[in-house]
């Protein structure tokens, strides 16, 4: 928790507007933090809104995928990397529109372990 809140502070403090003013990042926006190098400030908050959006759907009642055990954040931003450069005609889409289609290709529930 304390992790979080020191995450949410680093982003207000360097000017992450998304945060600041609770707007979903465009897809095209989410890319652009997504594929930035380790370490910057882009990639910096690609990691936190992905932990976000996981920490949210991990609170959700309805599941829309079967995540494997020891699924990571950054297996996620990786599978929604992939699929934003193979469906650039996406990315006006918001960020979490995209995250939600990435990972359900990938993770898909089958009929028998169906999660919610």
């Amino acid at each position: 928790m304390l992790i979080r809140r020191i995450a949410l502070v680093l982003i207000l403090a360097l000017g992450g507007t998304h945060a600041a003013n609770a707007e979903s990042p465009t897809g095209m926006e989410f890319q652009q933090w997504c594929s930035n190098p380790k370490g910057s400030t882009e990639s910096f908050e690609c990691a936190v809104y992905m932990r976000g959006f996981l920490d949210g759907y991990g609170s959700t009642a309805q599941k829309a995928f079967c995540f494997p055990r020891d699924f990571t954040v950054g297996q996620a931003r990786l599978i929604t990397n992939k699929f934003m450069s193979e469906h650039p005609e996406e990315l006006h889409k918001s960020a979490p529109a995209i995250i939600v289609r990435a990972l359900h290709i990938a993770f898909a529930c089958k009929r028998s372990d169906e999660a919610g």
